[in-house]
């Protein structure tokens, strides 16, 4: 593992990460009309000039965390590279199953099935586990630390979500906050 491996683009390059999660996370919202919009609208207005800050550390994290891979070659050490691939294959295989519940349910109703049943937010879990497996197959310290500022200002979001949700859903969310754990 490095601070920093180094920059350059070729055919064994962290881009493939960057693409299969493209694919994933922006195709399957395409499946269902408006379902795209809803997943990134944010749930309540930046009420604050610190919410707006969070918000906005959360997307520039985001945006170089799914960048950078593209400049980065995978890892030389094959246990890094293969722990990192399997750990991505894992939060994308639910990453994927996550959204799929999140576009079948109507927009109107909260989301309470698949993997909604275990976790209140399994996109932002399955989402961590994935970015976390990247910086390890690129072996890069420097990824993992960009995507945990985003798991920090993430977290803030949801707690702000779960706000709005609780006031849209009432006594129903509430009784889903008791039963399900907020990521695992």
């Amino acid at each position: 593992m490095e601070l920093m491996p180094e920059f350059s683009i070729s055919f064994w390059g962290g881009w493939w990460f960057t693409l299969i999660y493209l694919i994933v996370n922006q195709g399957i919202p395409l499946l269902k009309k408006g379902a795209l919009k809803r997943l990134f609208t944010p749930a309540t207005p930046q009420r604050n000039f610190w919410a707006a800050v969070n918000y906005y550390i959360s997307w520039i994290s985001w945006i170089v965390a799914v960048i950078y891979p593209i400049f980065v070659n995978i890892a030389t050490n094959p246990v890094f590279f293969y722990t990192g691939a399997f750990i991505f294959l894992v939060g994308m295989a639910l990453n994927s199953i996550a959204l799929l519940n999140y576009i079948t349910t109507p927009f109107d109703q909260p989301i309470v099935k698949g993997l909604y049943k275990f976790s209140r937010n399994p996109i932002y879990a399955a989402y961590n586990i994935t970015w976390y497996g990247v910086g390890l197959a690129l072996g890069s310290w420097l990824l993992i630390i960009i995507h945990t500022i985003e798991v920090i200002t993430c977290h803030i979001i949801t707690l702000q979500e779960e706000q709005f949700c609780l006031k849209k859903y009432g006594n129903a969310y509430q009784d889903y906050l008791t039963r399900v754990p907020r990521y695992f």
